[in-house]
């Protein structure tokens, strides 16, 4: 029976493993994998009470083209260490349609994600959920940022990974409800 295997979800069957230090040298190492060739996801995985947990999984390129409309989405991070390690990202979001009705819309944010310790994760289920309540109020209507924080709040909720990663009903059972922002 294989324990030790972990397949990320990836359409293409294509992902990059590495080990990173999130805390700084001497601290234990974190497993970040990336998938993805239209849709490029960032996973990182720690390990914490005798199995690994998600503490970050973040679209970090999406591109759609059809019919008219061109879509991307880019974010660009650095893990910051020191007293308070936290992500500091960048992203991008740019919708073109040249359909019967021309219209793009361009959006850019910059985000820094603190380390959470009492939750073992880069979110924090009070700011992220201000953050989906702002990005649809006082006259904002950006459903994908909103998709981006109720995601966070999704992978906040998440059980440690399941001993089964190799299987696909088990990953399709695990990631259930997160969604393509």
């Amino acid at each position: 029976m294989k324990t030790g295997v972990i397949t990320p979800p990836t359409w293409h069957r294509l992902a990059s493993v590495k080990l990173v230090h999130v805390f700084g040298r001497g601290t234990p190492k974190f497993i970040l994998i990336g998938t993805g060739l239209d849709e490029r996801i960032h996973w990182l995985l720690g390990w914490h009470d005798g199995a690994f947990h998600t503490v970050f999984r973040e679209t970090v390129f999406f591109r759609n083209a059809a019919l008219g409309e061109e879509t991307y989405y880019r974010l660009n991070y650095k893990i910051v260490k020191g007293s308070q390690p936290r992500i500091e990202a960048r992203s991008s979001y740019d919708l073109v349609c040249v359909t019967a009705q021309p219209y793009d819309f361009h959006a850019s944010w910059r985000e820094w994600l603190f380390w959470n310790e009492k939750d073992f994760s880069f979110y924090e289920q009070r700011k992220q959920g201000e953050n989906a309540a702002f990005s649809t109020g006082w006259g904002n209507d950006f459903p994908f940022r909103q998709k981006v924080d109720l995601n966070r709040v999704k992978v906040l909720e998440l059980p440690p990974l399941p001993q089964k990663m190799w299987d696909y009903d088990e990953v399709e059972k695990y990631w259930k409800g997160i969604e393509l922002p």
